[in-house]
């Protein structure tokens, strides 16, 4: 079994969850037509299609799946890269799901509406996902299920707090001159090479948890 078996399992996985998808797009109709702010939509989505991919190593760790699974022809580092690329398909497939969603409701109930709303959705669940895969797929893969949901939840806690008061105390404190002479573009490029960091950084700390492992 190599990374296409493993995609294939995964997707089969996804197959059996019918149920569940079809639920998640009438909820994000339902907020669409109800008011709701396309950024919020887009990243609900988004972000609840990656949290399956979380749930597939719930369903490998199940019934001590992984001393079968790694008997398999498939490396650890392999198993590591197929999660990290199917996050990035399935959270692909409810992104694209849920723009074509709000593309429809546009055209029908806010013809007007302004690109830079879409632009700023977009990029609001792009981000959201990439953040949310690269921190909570190296928990779950650490601690499993449980404990890892504890502890995500103390540090999302955590890091909103952090950005409250950075925004409360720091942020009046900077020198704006400094800030504007960074530009845009320079913004821009700082926040793209800290979200790459981020994501090869959580690869790495995921390989190197996986290949430490004893099944």
């Amino acid at each position: 079994m190599n990374m296409k078996g493993l995609l294939i399992k995964d997707f089969k996985l996804l197959a059996g969850q019918k149920q569940y998808f079809i639920t998640m797009f009438l909820i994000a109709a339902l907020f669409l037509f109800s008011g709701q702010h396309i950024s919020f939509v887009l990243t609900y989505m988004t972000m609840l299609c990656v949290f399956f991919t979380i749930s597939t190593v719930s369903y490998d760790e199940y019934n001590n799946g992984y001393a079968f699974l790694f008997t398999l022809p498939v490396s650890r580092r392999g198993y590591v890269a197929e999660k990290y690329l199917f996050g990035l398909l399935t959270g692909g497939i409810g992104w694209s799901a849920s723009m074509c969603m709000a593309l429809l409701f546009a055209l029908v109930r806010n013809p007007d509406m302004e690109s830079g709303e879409w632009i700023t959705g977009t990029l609001a669940a792009l981000i959201t996902a990439g953040f949310l895969l690269s921190f909570t797929l190296p928990m779950h893969l650490k601690f499993g299920a449980e404990r890892s949901r504890i502890i995500s939840l103390i540090f999302m806690a955590a890091v909103f707090g952090l950005v409250a008061l950075a925004v409360k105390i720091v942020a009046p404190r900077l020198d704006m001159q400094w800030t504007k002479a960074i530009g845009t573009g320079g913004w821009i490029a700082l926040g793209s090479a800290v979200y790459i960091a981020l994501i090869v950084g959580s690869v790495l700390t995921s390989i190197r948890i996986v290949e430490k492992k004893q099944f």
